[in-house]
């Protein structure tokens, strides 16, 4: 099976809880971007950690998204290592919640380590989202899931023509093909012009579109 490139270019300001075996420090804000074959990790210019999605074997995404209350982290834990980083990492969550309403909590699992941290730019759901194509990837480099999903077709083999079981076949071998939202077309709901389908503003007629505007990009 060939493995598709990841077209994603997301890239999110995250500030790191805690984790093992990268080069990072709790309550050091990094810079998180998501690229073709890599996530890569910054802070600042010259510290950075690029991983692979060869390497990358979880990704998990929870918290309780929006909320209207600051503070009432508690710290604890196993023994007095345990309870030292409970408290520490209490600590940062508190003051996270002075400055952000949003809180999303975001962990990484690699071959070599595991990384936790907090993003307070969407919500859970939302960011689940905005990493479909991560989450594509590594179901398709799962060679587990591709077993099971290649021996279903199998079993249902006889029960379908040759031409069908074919075509399914080559939809779980090949790459998926997508084309980013970026590069879609739409049409204007004001004056019917052709326009990127996500402009904020029509070009020709000036309407406007998104949150808090009565129209939005009609998709072609």
């Amino acid at each position: 099976m060939q493995q598709a490139p990841c077209d994603s270019s997301l890239s999110l300001t995250c500030t790191v809880l805690g984790g093992f075996g990268f080069d990072f420090s709790p309550n050091e804000t990094v810079d998180l971007k998501f690229k073709q074959e890599s996530f890569e990790l910054r802070s600042g210019e010259l510290h950075h950690q690029e991983i692979y999605y060869l390497e990358l074997e979880e990704v998990e995404i929870a918290g309780p998204g929006t909320v209207t209350k600051g503070g009432g982290f508690i710290g604890g834990g196993f023994g007095i290592d345990g309870a030292i980083q409970g408290i520490a990492l209490a600590t940062i969550l508190n003051a996270l919640t002075t400055k952000s309403k949003v809180h999303t909590f975001l962990k990484l699992v690699t071959n070599s380590g595991e990384i936790h941290l907090h993003y307070g730019g969407m919500e859970p759901a939302a960011l689940r989202i905005a990493l479909s194509e991560v989450f594509v990837v590594l179901r398709r480099q799962d060679l587990g899931w591709l077993a099971a999903r290649r021996a279903l077709l199998d079993s249902k083999k006889d029960g379908m023509s040759n031409e069908q079981y074919e075509l399914l076949v080559s939809r779980l071998l090949k790459p998926p093909t997508h084309r980013p939202l970026s590069e879609r077309q739409g049409r204007c709901p004001s004056c019917d012009e052709s326009i990127p389908l996500l402009s904020p503003t029509c070009p020709k007629c000036h309407a406007q579109f998104g949150a808090g505007t009565a129209w939005s990009v009609k998709p072609i």
